[in-house]
């Protein structure tokens, strides 16, 4: 199926908007990551609004072209690839380098939300320990040994 070469030349101009909004997503995922080890949360909020953002922009674009592909004729990505291979290899190749930019923010996030996840199991436990709630495993005691924790212990009488 020929496609109207206007539609490559919209493609290819969408995949580099959106190259260079993933460029900026990496950066803040970077930050991000750093602003979680430095347990700096003022800024990590302004990266999380950063990257909401980014996101937002990033899917309304991606719906735009869905349905431009589709009102083209495109049943799906796949096929869509094929074409461009065929009619405009430098969109095809504009749409992989965008794809591995894609896996690369999903790898950063993954890592960053690790992050996130053991610091609020670590806040978590740390606020249990001062209320004085059970906790799930054991402590030690005097002699050494260990014992179940099924009854919790204020911090102050620990």
């Amino acid at each position: 199926m020929a496609i109207d070469p206007a539609l490559w030349s919209e493609l290819q101009a969408t995949f580099q908007e959106d190259i260079r909004a993933t460029g900026q997503l990496e950066d803040v995922l970077v930050h991000e990551r750093a602003a979680l080890e430095h347990r700096d949360y003022k800024t990590f909020q302004a990266l999380a609004s950063q990257k909401h953002g980014l996101l937002g922009l990033l899917e309304r674009h991606a719906v735009a072209r869905q349905q431009r592909l589709q009102q083209a004729g495109f049943r799906d990505e796949r096929s869509t690839l094929h074409s461009a291979d065929e009619e405009a290899p430098q969109v095809a190749q504009t749409w992989r380098e965008l794809g591995e930019q894609w896996k690369h923010c999903q790898e950063l996030n993954e890592v960053n939300e690790r992050i996130a996840q053991r610091t609020r199991l670590v806040v978590n436990h740390m606020l249990d320990m001062l209320r004085g709630r059970q906790s799930q495993g054991n402590i030690y005691t005097q002699s050494g040994g260990t014992k179940s924790t099924g009854y919790g212990q204020r911090i102050t009488s620990a």
